[in-house]
């Protein structure tokens, strides 16, 4: 191992005449990761456009007897409704797990994360 490593690794320490070593353990690290979609809604609020007005009238209402009149109302309104959309996301307490240990360090590690990965799952 190289002697600066070693100097970074204890700090202060005098190395000569001393037979340090150092394990590596490889460890996969696991946390649960829970995403949570919301819609709140917020309080609506309807507004009258303009007044009301009777935009038909006819003295021939089907089903209904002779002599009466039929008309209709119209009103337009102005509904506001606020929504927020969003999401919550909770993380679990991780978990690991012990891959192996050995002598040897941990540049040009491949930890074969692609070939474990899960493939993309729409619920």
């Amino acid at each position: 191992m190289k002697q600066d490593k070693l100097e970074a690794m204890f700090p202060g320490e005098p190395l000569e005449n001393r037979c340090p070593a150092v394990g590596y353990q490889r460890v996969a690290v696991c946390a649960a990761v829970t995403v949570t979609p919301f819609a709140r809604l917020g309080a609506v609020t309807t507004v009258s456009c303009g007044e009301p007005v009777i935009c038909a009238r006819t003295c021939d209402c089907p089903g209904v007897e002779n002599g009466s009149c039929c008309f209709t109302i119209r009103q337009e309104l102005c509904i506001e409704v606020p929504v927020i959309f969003g999401a919550e996301v909770a993380l679990s307490d991780p978990s690991s797990t012990c891959i192996s240990a050995s002598g040897e360090d941990c540049t040009d590690c491949d930890c074969g994360c692609a070939a474990q990965e899960e493939p993309f799952r729409e619920s």
